[in-house]
């Protein structure tokens, strides 16, 4: 398994990532991590900027902010999210 599962359709509508990458920092750490996955790094973020781009013309990426709630209800099912503890 890894990120690149995420592109296939059974997790259309289902993979949430924690905040606005732009504004938290746990949603740039999520865009951090792929981009290391794709090739990039920390000076190169564009691959995981390209991996989100082609999440949302799937259709995979669900642009929901989770919370515990979510993530119980089942609403946000997948979450690229960062832990500081």
């Amino acid at each position: 398994t890894n990120v690149n599962d995420l592109l296939k359709p059974e997790y259309q509508g289902k993979v949430a990532l924690n905040g606005d990458p732009t504004q938290a920092g746990a949603a740039f750490s999520g865009v951090l991590m792929v981009a290391l996955s794709q090739g990039g790094s920390a000076d190169d973020i564009a691959p995981g900027v390209e991996f989100f781009r082609k999440l949302k013309e799937a259709g995979n990426f669900l642009p929901v902010d989770p919370t515990p709630a979510t993530i119980e209800s089942g609403q946000t099912p997948v979450v690229i999210d960062w832990n500081y503890t």
